[in-house]
């Protein structure tokens, strides 16, 4: 950004500061609001009042790749607080998807833990995953056991 660039963002900076004072957000709502901002105007080095829904679409897609959910909707709400409070524009929604989770089991099964499966488990395979089961529990104990020598 040149220096009339700067001097803009600065402004809506401390407007979206402002704004998020009167308000009356909290310090920690405050600070991860500014920072979304802070950080769209670094990834794309210009002013916030220039981005289009395209370079919306491209950050958030960015964001969910390097960042948490939980980061990711922060993000979102205070740049749509930044929309409407300072730019007084309406926000365009971007679709953002959250990722699906991989729930696996662990490797080493406790105890408790093969009992809670086993009701789950029936039909004709449920033996060969009992005995897989068995073994990771087995092969837990073996472990602990030779922690303690």
């Amino acid at each position: 950004m040149n220096k009339a660039e700067q001097k803009r963002y600065q402004s809506l900076y401390q407007q979206h500061v402002n704004a998020l004072t009167r308000q009356g957000k909290s310090d920690n709502t405050i600070q991860s609001y500014a920072r979304a901002l802070r950080r769209i105007t670094e990834y794309f080095d210009c002013c916030p009042d220039r981005l289009t829904q395209k370079h919306l679409e491209e950050y958030f897609y960015s964001l969910v790749k390097t960042h948490s959910w939980s980061t990711v909707k922060v993000d979102r709400n205070g740049l749509q607080f930044f929309y409407q409070h300072v730019l007084k524009k309406e926000w365009q929604w971007v679709d953002i998807v959250k990722p699906p989770q991989k729930h696996t089991l662990p490797d080493i099964l406790t105890q408790t833990k093969f009992l809670m499966t086993r009701p789950a488990l029936c039909g004709p395979c449920s033996i060969v995953v009992h005995i897989n089961a068995l073994v990771k529990c087995n092969y837990s104990v073996i472990l602990v056991s030779s922690k303690k020598r």
